[in-house]
């Protein structure tokens, strides 16, 4: 090899470390070249969790891989994301990337096309309890001892049992108390009455009778017969009014939110800072969906605090929280599969242990999975 030759090798792997280094570092610092915009950007990645795992990942119909997964190295700009598995309703929505930020879904839930429903019990008695049916047998004792306790204070049905605690309003001041179970011990909550207490409510006024929700002391809401609800403050001591024309109301099993919903809406209000993405504030109040037809039942999926589990005319539907772009909502039961004849008074129930929903039409009750048996730790008994 001649001294020219070798000299042009040194002077090429120079300039070839000249140009590549550099490259190697910004690529390292998580730069891209946009060849459309011509220009070096920092680049962003996906996160995405299911239940179940192990779906399929498509970013602009490009397969990426299966979830849980992180998805590296994409430029700055709205993407089409689906989560496709086989049984399950895909789930779909256009998402954002950002320089140097990982755009997150934790809570995709797959909901599985067949339900695995079937009949539980049949000829149910009259009034039937689907509560009491479904918690266990402390819970179930737990709430004849704080019922016996309540209607030895009160003799009226407003109140709400929370752990060790009973929730009440008074009869004669409609203020708000806190017993223990045996009624021993007894403390005022409220500062002031809610509408339609004896000493200011007008002869015959019907919003003196409430419904009451507890999870604990600062989580209590109540519902009157007019249809106002109002949600207890535990900074104030007071009980604010949240809306009108509201059915019913249910707390998030992680104390988080607030679900309630009217004959054609169902909103939810985040009680604390939501540090998850989609990010909220406490005491935002969001819309989740909307109907033309009426919404008759409405209860939170407890697997996750972040779907609804809810009834429009003869289908059971399930909506996530996810607000960006659009909001995934999947038809899971159509009553007309089970029987030919009009949903009748519908109620929903979702058992936690058992990992099933259960619910009731034409005096039968009903059971039916919708968390993937892949999911689930496969215990006897689970699906009795």
């Amino acid at each position: 090899m001649t001294l020219q030759t070798r000299r042009i090798i040194y002077v090429g792997m120079i300039l070839f470390f000249l140009i590549l280094a550099p490259a190697v570092i910004l690529y390292s610092l998580g730069y891209s070249y946009d060849w459309q915009k011509k220009t070096l950007v920092k680049t962003g990645a996906f996160y995405f969790e299911s239940m179940p795992n192990g779906a399929q990942i498509f970013i602009n119909d490009k397969n990426y891989g299966k979830t849980d997964k992180f998805t590296k190295r994409l430029l700055p700009k709205d993407y089409k994301v689906s989560i496709i598995k086989d049984g399950f309703f895909s789930w779909e929505k256009q998402l954002k990337i950002e320089s140097q930020i990982v755009t997150e879904a934790r809570n995709i839930l797959l909901i599985p096309k067949n339900h695995n429903s079937k009949i539980v019990r049949e000829n149910l008695p009259p009034n039937f309890d689907l509560i009491g049916y479904s918690v266990k047998t402390s819970e179930k004792q737990k709430m004849e001892q704080a019922s016996t306790t309540a209607a030895s204070i009160l003799k009226t049905n407003s109140f709400a049992s929370a752990g060790n605690s009973i929730f009440y309003l008074n009869q004669a001041d409609n203020l708000l108390y806190e017993s223990n179970l045996n009624g021993s011990s007894v403390s005022q909550i409220s500062l002031q009455p809610l509408p339609g207490s004896r000493s200011s409510s007008l002869p015959g006024e019907p919003n003196g009778i409430y419904k009451l929700s507890a999870q604990n002391s600062s989580r209590l809401a109540a519902l009157n017969q007019n249809k106002d609800l109002y949600l207890f403050n535990p900074k104030t001591n007071l009980f604010d009014k949240i809306d009108s024309n509201v059915n019913g109301a249910e707390f998030s099993l992680d104390h988080k939110k607030i679900m309630y919903w009217t004959d054609s809406e169902i909103w939810v209000i985040y009680l604390e800072k939501i540090q998850i993405q989609p990010y909220k504030k406490a005491g935002e109040k969001e819309l989740i969906t909307r109907f033309a037809e009426k919404i008759t039942s409405a209860i939170w999926y407890t697997e996750d605090n972040e779907h609804i589990i809810f009834v429009v005319g003869d289908t059971i539907k399930i909506i996530e929280l996810d607000g960006r772009d659009r909001r995934n909502v999947a038809n899971f039961i159509k009553m007309e599969n089970f029987s030919p004849s009009a949903w009748n008074n519908p109620q929903l129930y979702y058992n936690l242990d058992k990992h099933l929903l259960y619910f009731i039409n034409n005096n039968k009750l009903y059971s039916a999975q919708i968390k993937s048996s892949q999911s689930l730790i496969q215990a006897t008994g689970l699906f009795n």
